[in-house]
């Protein structure tokens, strides 16, 4: 989760090494929820995350440590009703939750259409005028189910040939 705030408007590269960063001031690949919620925010910003993502990420880490949610229990549950516990976090919306799905418990069943990513590889890849919306994203994606996350990789991939 952690990884997917930091990653949140960001490219790729400088979102690994902010994440990076962080593992390094809190001395662990993993980390971990109380370690977060103790670690002062001037470390934070020293690591490049951004004072809204900091707050983001305070909630978060918070929230896990007082058992508000619990994500490992997240794991049993259907990607609707993940998303919607982690909206009530400050700061994940669709395209986070999306990213947690997909890449932490790997659905095989995600399309995150709010994804510019993918917007522009499917403007690419089906010859669009311009960038698709979700609606239309959806009708093209109809016969994907129930594999959108593989093709989902697809297009992010197609953009780098």
């Amino acid at each position: 989760m952690v990884e997917a705030i930091v990653s949140q408007q960001l490219n790729g590269r400088a979102a690994e090494v902010i994440f990076e960063r962080l593992k390094t001031i809190l001395h662990s690949n993993t980390i971990r929820p109380n370690a977060l919620c103790k670690l002062h925010v001037a470390k934070l910003r020293r690591a490049g995350v951004s004072p809204q993502k900091i707050k983001y990420l305070k909630d978060l880490s918070s929230r896990v440590v007082e058992r508000k949610l619990d994500l490992e229990f997240l794991r049993s549950l259907p990607d609707e009703e993940i998303a919607c516990r982690l909206d009530e976090v400050m700061g994940i919306g669709p395209w986070t939750a999306h990213m947690f799905l997909l890449f932490t418990l790997g659905r095989p069943d995600v399309l995150p259409v709010g994804d510019l990513g993918i917007q522009m590889a499917i403007k690419r890849n089906y010859s669009l005028r311009k960038v698709p919306d979700a609606e239309r994203i959806k009708r093209i994606a109809k016969d994907w189910h129930p594999y959108c996350s593989i093709a989902s990789l697809y297009l992010w991939r197609s953009k780098n040939t």
